[in-house]
Parts: C-alpha cells; structure tokens; sequence
C-alpha cells in the first residue's frame, strides 16, 4: 500500500516560495561528468537494479523518498498514461521498467490504483517488452455503452489503448473492475502509417455520441508542416477508425478536454489541445478538427526540464466534472549526476484540478493541487500583515517533516 502521507506536521498559509519538483535536493543534480556510451540492449550496473538492491528496499522510508508523489516501489517511472476514473477509483498507469532506472529492456506498464489520489496501491503491471513490443503511451476510457459488447456483468468495461510499436494502435481491456486485463483479438485497431505513429488517446465526443482519437503523428504528413503533428481519426465501436484531421505543431502524448471560463456567466467553454511538454492552445472543436484561437501556451515551465507527458482523469462523459492532470517527474537521465543511488527512478506530479481563467494576459489554464490534500494536515498555521527584510526569517520556528506553504495575495 502507498502510504507515506501521514508525517505531514504543519501548513503555512504565507507567502511564495519557488517549488522543489522531488524529494531530492535540486542542487545536487546539477550535471556531473559524462558516461561513456554502452550498448543500450546490454546489461549496465549504472542503471540496473539488483535482486539484493530491491530486496533490501521493499518499503517507502527511504530517506529521498516522495511523500506525496506516487513512486512504485522499484525501478523506472515514465509517461502518465491510461487514465481512467471508474466506481470511486482511480486507475494510473506509467511508462515503467521495474528493473532498470530508465525504460530499456522490460518495458512495460506499470500500474497503481487509488481511491483518494492521495495513497496509493501498486499493481501488477501490464503489457509485455516482447509481445507488445516494448509497449508506448496511450489512454483509458470507461466503456459507459459497452461499446465493445464486453461487459459480462455489472461491470462496465475498463479499455486502454496503447502503442505496439510493431503494429500500431491497440486495446487491452477488464470486465472485472481492473483485476485482470485481456488483448483484444482486433488488435491493431489502428494500424501505424507513419514511421513513428504513436500515443492514442480516446475520449468520448457528446455531440457526436461517438469516440474520438487523437494521435502523434510523426513524420508529421500535415499542415503547418513539420517533424510531428497529431491526427484525429472517428469511432463508433472503438475498433474501426475513420481520419478525420490533422494540426501540426504538437509533439507527443496528446490531450484534449474542455473547460468553462470561470466567472463567465455566459457559460463560454474552450477547448484545450495539450502536448507532453504541457503546451497547449485554446480553440474550438467541432469533432472533425481543431481549430487554434491562440498562440501555444504553457501550464508548467519546468516542462522543458523535469516535467512531461501530462494526461487527465476525464470523470464524467459530458465532461461537467473538472479534469484532473498527472504527469511525471523525471530525474537525471545519466546515472553520474545523480548524487545517491536509487532503486526507484523518478515520479508522478501531485494531482492538479484544472481551470480556465481570465488573466491581464488573455484565458489561461490552471492547474491548483487537489483540495483533498488538506486531509492530510496535521495542523495549520497562518501568519500575515509581518513587516519583512532581508534578514527575516517567519518560518525559523515552523517544525515538521514536510510542510505545504501557501501564499495568498492582499
């Protein structure tokens, strides 16, 4: 069980400080020398993972351990992928490699089950390196209709689609709630065009009343042109795929939902089109293709850097429920530069509650921490109207193990 939220000590209600992205201290990952190349199919201690290391490190109290980000219990964490949001759980799963401190050759999904966001229960993982030929992202949805004619109970049935890098796009899917997880005989359901088509993600289009897929497209075959791009492709039974459109200037990892503009009594709604390095326009789609109103924008600006590969609990199928976003956190990629040896290798970014808001600059999106955090407090403390100077310290007296310090303005 992912537990690991229960030091929390204190919450300062106070001012800003900048944002550390993981447990470790950020100074210690600057850049070291570099390694020399090796053979990436071969065994390499730099990255692997021993038995006797992850034998002696089945726990969560390592001292660098994330106490609020989900981390699984061993190896490499990647891409936030097949989202889904079913009977009061939520399902995540992951670019994994239980074995190595980067995805290389057991490249799989990993997968880990919630009810809460908050803690977190570590799966079986899915998919296999060989037969689904070390399987990339893609999404989840909740078959609502049973679409599929799946279902074989009260269930409905779980699908996510993700990437065979052989074939192309495929299904995986559960009647029983999440325990076990099936190929689905028509797979490919897509099959790829391009050299690099990958990172299905089907959500379902209300209007329409039929699913919609939006895929990267590389090398990108569209306008504007460009390296990569993503196409939108149409489904009525999730298995057969109609092209639709294409829009370029987008990389991997796609996202699209919609969102009211807070505060607009008008009810106004936008589309918001995101890519894996959180930039997204706004826009109008009308389930054939997207048309951009803005320029690209970012969510994140430690995108570039540390974070990637957002993707959102989608919670309801008329999208009236808030998509919630989780991407992931990576660490240094060569092993000289980090500056402890760990069995686990990078984490998920802490839920955040998406929005559109009205800023001096034009309509951005939001992202706020989910407020069930507040659960996890031990106690609150808020200071305000403190004269302060350089010299000045409010928080020298605040003890605890980890802290969440908020700043509200005047």
């Amino acid at each position: 069980m992912r537990l690991g939220t229960s030091h929390m000590k204190a919450f300062i209600g106070l001012f800003l400080i900048l944002p550390f992205i993981c447990a470790l201290d950020s100074s210690a990952l600057a850049a070291g020398p570099s390694e020399p190349k090796a053979d990436a199919a071969l065994p390499n201690p730099s990255f692997d993972i021993s038995p006797e290391e992850a034998a002696a490190n089945q726990h969560y109290e390592q001292a660098n351990r994330p106490q609020f980000h989900y981390t699984p219990i061993q190896g490499f964490i990647g891409d936030a992928t097949g989202l889904i949001y079913s009977n009061g759980t939520y399902h995540l799963f992951y670019m994994s490699d239980k074995w190595e401190r980067r995805k290389n050759r057991n490249k799989r999904w990993g997968y880990a089950t919630s009810k809460d966001l908050l803690h977190w229960e570590e799966q079986a993982s899915v998919l296999d390196p060989v037969l689904d030929h070390k399987p990339g992202s893609g999404s989840g949805i909740v078959d609502w209709d049973n679409t599929l004619g799946l279902a074989t109970g009260s269930e409905e049935t779980l699908v996510v689609f993700y990437t065979d890098y052989s074939t192309g796009s495929c299904i995986l899917y559960s009647v029983d709630g999440g325990k076990t997880w099936v190929r689905h005989p028509r797979n490919p359901i897509l099959p790829r065009v391009g050299s690099n088509d990958r990172d299905p993600t089907v959500f379902w289009y209300p209007p329409a009343k039929e699913w919609r897929m939006i895929r990267h497209s590389e090398p990108f075959r569209g306008e504007p042109e460009g390296k990569t791009g993503f196409a939108f492709f149409q489904s009525a039974n999730l298995l057969d795929w109609t092209y639709l459109s294409e829009l370029g200037d987008f990389n991997e990892c796609p996202d699209l939902f919609e969102l009211p503009v807070e505060g607009d009594a008008s009810g106004t709604r936008k589309w918001v089109l995101m890519d894996a390095g959180y930039n997204y326009k706004l826009g109008i789609f009308d389930g054939t293709k997207f048309v951009p109103e803005t320029a690209k924008l970012r969510t994140d600006y430690g995108a570039s850097k540390f974070a990637y590969a957002p993707q959102t609990w989608k919670r309801s199928r008329d999208g009236q429920l808030p998509p919630i976003q989780m991407g992931f956190l990576s660490y240094p990629k060569s092993a000289s530069e980090m500056p402890v040896r760990l069995t686990w290798h990078g984490q998920m970014s802490f839920p955040c509650v998406l929005s559109l808001r009205e800023c001096p600059e034009g309509l951005r999106v939001c992202r706020n921490p989910i407020p069930e955090m507040a659960s996890l407090y031990d106690r609150t403390e808020t200071q305000h109207d403190i004269p302060l100077s350089s010299q000045d310290n409010p928080l020298k007296d605040v003890q605890g193990d980890t802290l969440d310090i908020l700043s509200f303005p005047q």
